[in-house]
This record gives C-alpha cells, structure tokens and sequence, in this order.
C-alpha cells in the first residue's frame, strides 16, 4: 500500500475576488459575509455597502425590496439602478427612519423609492439630514410618517445647499406638526409632483 502525504498546499485565488470601489453593489441575492461589494459578488445590505465604502463612493441598489434603516457618516452617492421605469425599494417597514446622514456626510439619493419611513423624534420619516447638504434626484417617497411633534414626513433638511428635484411624493404625513411630505428649513424644491 503507498501513500503520499504532502505538508505544501497550492491555492489560487481569483484576482475577481479583490475589490476596492469606488462603486458598491447590493442585491437582494448577495450576501454580507461572502460578498465583496463588486458586481460580481454584490453584498446583500445597503448599509453593508455604506459601510465598507469611502468618501466620495457610490452604493449601486439593484432592482427588489431592501428592508432596511440606514445611516451614512460620509459624503456618498446611493443611486438606484432602475429599469424600466421601476425604481429599488427601500422599506422602513413603518419602524424606523430610513436614511439618516451624520454631521459631515453630504449624501446624494438618486432613482430610489422610499417607503414606509417613520419617526418620532427629530422628524424626517425617509431621510433626516440636520447639517450636511443632501440632493434627491428622481426618487419616490410613499407612505413615510413621523409624529409626537416632528415634522417632515418624508425629509427633514437643514441645509441651504439641500437640492429635491425630479421627485415624486404621495400619502406622507407629519400626524402632529407640519410639513407632511417636506420640512425644508434651507434648500431648493424643483421639478417635483406632490
């Protein structure tokens, strides 16, 4: 009988596994712990890729529904890649807010639905931005809420660089203060149906 018993080990990994950004892909079919944010092995969390991702970055959201509450603590682009006219969707599930961006993030939102967003504390049921700039581009909010005194149902913006365009709003409300779909204390709103 013979046996070959050898203590060296070859492997070779694929150079597709190394990805660095700056774009981070998400899919409802990607995974967080096998994932690496490339195309090919997309993660399967928005905030998985906001986390992992740099200043100046870009999370690309594929087609599906992410049930999620996400905060951003750097400047980023989170852009939905539509087709169709069918947009990513974001889901609060009216639990929470949806994205809420730190003191030193300028966030830009671009082709998202943002849906069922809550909050009753600061205000902002979809997106709450107390210093830094944000811009929305061609993004639906429905159904986003806030209560108990906070106002804006779907952004809460204070910035005066703030820019909502293209925009689509329905059935968000402030239940106890004002402004039901938008509580803009500096900004611009342009182009936008509500």
């Amino acid at each position: 009988q013979l046996s070959t018993i050898s203590p060296t080990r070859t492997m070779s990994v694929s150079s597709s596994l190394d990805h660095s950004g700056p774009s981070w892909y998400i899919t409802t079919d990607g995974s967080d712990t096998n994932g690496n944010g490339s195309q090919e092995y997309p993660f399967y969390t928005i905030q998985r890729g906001v986390d992992i991702s740099l200043a100046g970055d870009t999370v690309k959201i594929a087609l599906g529904t992410y049930y999620e509450s996400v905060t951003i603590d750097h400047s980023l682009t989170v852009e939905g890649l539509t087709q169709f006219n069918q947009r990513p969707v974001v889901d609060g599930s009216g639990q929470a807010r949806i994205i809420t961006a730190g003191a030193d993030a300028e966030i830009n939102v671009i082709g998202l639905a943002l849906k069922n967003g809550y909050d009753n504390v600061q205000g902002g049921g979809a997106i709450y931005a107390p210093s830094s700039p944000i811009y929305v581009e061609d993004c639906s909010f429905f159904d986003n809420s806030v209560e108990d005194n906070a106002d804006g149902g779907a952004i809460k913006v204070f910035h005066d660089s703030s820019i909502i365009t293209g925009s689509y709003f329905e059935s968000n409300q402030s239940l106890d203060s004002e402004g039901g779909a938008i509580s803009l204390y500096g900004g611009t709103v342009d182009s936008s149906v509500f």
